[in-house]
Parts: structure tokens; sequence; C-alpha cells
């Protein structure tokens, strides 16, 4: 009998989508399908791709670097402090193009955007992973996911006025968790996983950790 040899399968975008959660409206509009459980949770700010036009595809990498959060650290010795501040799609409101200042280079890469539709489709694909790759803009805990995921949709807290004032669409915005069932009144593991995340992804509008 001949054996088959089958190729290991690529990364595909359903699978690096997968990741991003549920679409931030559909959850405020459906708030009692929320588990009312203890757990973590993840908030990606994570523009539409859907658009294949060469415009729209130059705009949303204008978005990304642009109004993607930054990260920002304070690093201090006995004598200075300095803030460093980090894009993850290269410097904000500069000439750099996804971090390239190579004019020549850049030009020539939107030609080909321009000319050519399997070149637009393939760069959209590698912006998601992009985006899947980059830090969550916040992560949190609750005791009751629910409850506490209903009080950020409430402005109970100031992350939603965060995100308006970086300019991110609500539209643009997914949610995640993580059902914590392990945790006990003596042992809470939700915490550590939380600060160990946190730690990690250093997400922007996280202001203390764990």
């Amino acid at each position: 009998m001949k054996k088959i040899n089958k190729e290991y399968k690529p990364l595909d975008i359903e699978d690096v989508r997968s990741i991003r959660g549920h679409m931030f409206g559909r959850l405020r509009r459906s708030k009692n399908k929320i588990p009312d459980k203890a757990g973590v949770y993840i908030w990606r700010y994570w523009p539409n791709m859907n658009s294949h036009s060469a415009d729209d595809i130059l705009e949303l990498i204008n978005k990304l670097q642009n109004n993607f959060p930054s990260q920002e650290e304070n690093l201090s010795n006995s004598r200075l402090t300095v803030t460093v501040e980090r894009t993850p799609f290269g410097k904000k409101y500069g000439n750099k193009f996804l971090g390239i200042d190579n004019k020549n280079k850049v030009d020539s890469f939107k030609r080909i955007i321009k000319k050519n539709e399997e070149a637009r489709l393939s760069l959209i694909h590698t912006l998601e992973v992009l985006v899947a790759s980059s830090p969550p803009i916040y992560i949190g805990k609750a005791n009751n996911l629910r409850k506490r995921l209903s009080e950020h949709f409430d402005s109970e807290t100031n992350l939603l006025s965060n995100i308006y004032n970086a300019g991110i669409s609500l539209d643009d915005i997914y949610i995640s968790y993580i059902i914590d069932d392990i945790s006990s009144d003596v042992d809470a593991v939700t915490t550590t996983i939380e600060e160990i995340l946190q730690r990690l992804t250093n997400p922007p509008y996280t202001k203390r950790y764990g």
C-alpha cells in the first residue's frame, strides 16, 4: 500500500481569529450570556479587516500605527528615570511605515499592494497575525465575570474612556475570558494567572498588576 505523504497544515486565518474573543457590542447587548463565574478577562483592539481595497488597507495600517495603545514603562536608577514607550506597529505620527523608513522600499510596496489583489489578501492576513501577537489592551480578573464586565460596559470604570480617548471604535474591541474552576477561598489561582498574563504582555490600560 502506497504511503501518502501529507504536508503539515499552514496557519489558517480562522485559527488566528479564534483568539480574539467576542465582539464588544454583542457582549454588551447580551450580558446574560456571560458566565457568572470567576475568571480572567482579556480586551483586544482588533480592527475590522474585511475590506481588501488598497486605500482601505493603507488606512488600516495608519490606524494600527497611530491608534494602537502604546505601553509605557519607567526605568530608573539612583540618578535618573527614563520613560520607555513601546509601540507594536512602529513610531506614531512619524514618517516611517510600520517601522520602515526606506522611502523607495515603501513606495514599491504600496505599488504592489495597489496592483495585486493576491498581495493585498496576503498582507491582510499578515496584519491579523501581527494584531494577534500584539499585547491585549487590558487584562483583569473577576469573582463574577458577568458583573465585572457589566461594570466596564456601564462606564463604572475608566476603561471605556481610555478607549474613546485613543480614537478607537468600540466596533474594533473584542473580549475573551478564561473561567476559573480551580480557585477556592484559600487558594486564589485567578489572581496569579491574571498577574502572570499582565506582567508578560504589559497591557497599556492595566495600571496595577495583580
